[in-house]
């Protein structure tokens, strides 16, 4: 128990020093602005569609997504992606459950990030499995 509640508080703790660097763009990094036409959900929180700045600072494992109307701010830890060969285009991948769509993975040129499910999506794919165990999911893409 004394373990995991050690490994808990350096997560947040980490998090928190990553979030921090974030904050101060650097002039390296890369931003996209793009348009998600749809109510999406990032961890547990869910945002309105709209326009978004997607970017990376002095840290190119962190992502910051932020309103352009100032309705919201996140900012995402993921598992590094590279594409096979090349660059890959700049785009956002999200999970769609019915009408819930999850951000699933950030692709800035030659970077990817691939989110971890958050609690509510795994929820919901419990909820919506079928006899085999399969969740009813759709990828869509949006691009700049």
């Amino acid at each position: 128990m004394k373990k995991r509640l050690t490994a808990i508080f350096s997560a947040m703790a980490l998090i928190a020093i990553l979030a921090t660097a974030a904050s101060t763009q650097a002039q390296s990094g890369f931003t996209i602005s793009i348009t998600v036409p749809f109510d999406f959900v990032i961890g547990n929180e869910t945002y309105s569609s709209g326009d978004y700045l997607v970017s990376t600072g002095n840290n190119p494992d962190l992502v910051k997504v932020q309103s352009k109307t100032g309705n919201g701010t996140a900012f995402v830890i993921g598992v590094a992606l590279r594409p096979a060969w090349g660059e890959h285009q700049a785009e956002l991948v999200f999970n769609r459950y019915g009408e819930r769509y999850f951000l699933n993975t950030i692709w800035l040129g030659s970077e990817g990030h691939r989110l971890a499910k958050s609690k509510l999506e795994r929820k919901l794919i419990e909820e919506e499995s079928d006899y085999a165990g399969q969740a009813r999911v759709e990828t869509v893409s949006v691009t700049p």
